[in-house]
């Protein structure tokens, strides 16, 4: 007697849906590189759970002592205990790691510049999704996946710059999300998220945090070029972890999407393998600013090309942390001495230049005292600009933490 069709047809099903699972798991990705991170200092925030704790396991099996940035110390100790028993390699030194409180960021750092004198990885993995409706805010009452996602990250990697800078090469890995291509950056309403509303299964606030990390990591690695320190955003793909635990979606709503999920969803595991991959591939050691996805460098969406939408997400960002002012004033300040040695070294060379000719060719009795007099309007312009940014730098940051900082300790005290 043969089996019902009933059941043939899902037994077809079952199978069909099970091979297309495997051919999806073979395209992920995975990273292949063997890089023995022993004496290299990892820091990876939100290391308590899914990726960050994975993240945290993996490179400690490869030897490096990782930093584990966490929000809750307890569940920091659980992870800890969880990692040693797969593990008994590298270091694993728990910190707490506040990223909704800009208080808890500055402590932050100021402990771990005690600590260690450089950074090689610095991993911003952790991140929150929050029903709209339920209008979370930061300490500093942003909105919470502007102010978690991006903004304590965009802080953080501020803070801890020039210990990023001390070695000849370190990392920047800033996990972002695919979800990012839904993503629309309205400077007038991104940090208070006043404008938000639900758009079916899509969260358009934690959607916007991730465009924010991509617009940062792009304008990040355009700032460190030829520093050192390189930039890599990725994306993990779609990952069953427990950032959706504040979800408000009944069972009812999920069901109809369990297929899909098995199709698409990947284990902590299978997910980890891209932002691994930038913190440790040899192959990636000469890139920077790029975007990863399976392990291989993806283009950018249009809406992450947005120049202007890059620059005024890092003004505005850096307005709101001030500490985020670092890589602002090290550029502004070199760009500047730059720019009047180039003044000054015309003037000079032309005023010499024409001392003897001046009576020849009567132009230069006016193009160089115009020459000049444009440097002295520039300079001038320049110590304007200084003082405004030492000002707003001096109210806003803790002086302290840039002690390392000779380009900043200069800027700051005018010196």
């Amino acid at each position: 007697m043969g089996l019902p069709s009933y059941l043939c047809a899902a037994g077809a099903v079952a199978v069909g849906l099970y091979l297309v699972r495997r051919w999806r798991v073979r395209q992920w990705g995975r990273c292949t590189s063997q890089r023995d991170m022993t004496g290299k200092v990892v820091l990876v925030t939100g290391a308590n759970s899914g990726l960050g704790l994975e993240s945290t396991r993996l490179l400690a099996e490869r030897g490096a002592a990782v930093v584990m940035a966490c929000r809750d110390m307890k569940k920091a100790e659980e992870a800890l205990q969880k990692i040693r028993r797969h593990t008994q390699n590298g270091q694993l030194i728990p910190m707490e790691l506040d990223l909704a409180d800009f208080d808890s960021i500055k402590s932050f750092a100021r402990h771990f510049k005690e600590q260690f004198s450089r950074l090689d990885v610095l991993m911003n993995n952790a991140g929150v999704v929050y029903p709209v409706e339920a209008h979370k805010r930061t300490a500093q009452n942003y909105e919470i996946h502007f102010g978690v996602n991006h903004l304590g990250h965009f802080m953080l990697t501020g803070l801890l710059l020039d210990r990023l800078q001390t070695g000849t090469s370190s990392r920047i890995v800033i996990v972002a999300s695919g979800l990012y291509k839904n993503g629309r950056f309205d400077l007038a309403h991104i940090a208070n998220g006043d404008n938000l509303k639900q758009e079916g299964y899509l969260n358009p606030a934690y959607a916007n945090s991730k465009l924010c990390n991509v617009l940062f990591g792009r304008r990040l690695a355009r700032l460190l070029e030829g520093s050192g320190v390189h930039v890599y955003s990725c994306c993990p793909g779609w990952v069953y972890t427990g950032l959706s635990r504040h979800s408000r979606l009944s069972w009812l709503k999920m069901i109809p999407a369990l297929p899909i999920m098995f199709l698409f969803m990947r284990t902590v595991g299978q997910g980890v393998q891209t932002q691994l991959n930038c913190a440790i591939s040899e192959d990636l050691e000469k890139e920077s600013g790029h975007m990863y996805v399976d392990c291989k460098r993806a283009q950018y969406a249009p809406v992450a090309q947005d120049e202007r939408a890059m620059d005024s997400l890092w003004d505005l960002s850096a307005q709101l942390t001030g500490a985020g002012l670092v890589g602002v004033l090290l550029t502004r300040f070199r760009a500047t001495l730059a720019l009047n040695a180039v003044y000054l070294a015309l003037s000079v060379g032309l005023h010499s230049w024409s001392l003897d000719r001046q009576w020849a060719d009567p132009y230069l009795v006016v193009w160089t005292p115009g020459l000049l007099a444009l440097y002295a309007v520039h300079r001038i312009v320049s110590v304007l600009h200084y003082y405004f940014y030492k000002r707003t730098a001096l109210e806003l940051c803790d002086p302290e933490l840039y002690e390392d900082s000779p380009w900043l300790q200069k800027y700051l005290h005018g010196s």
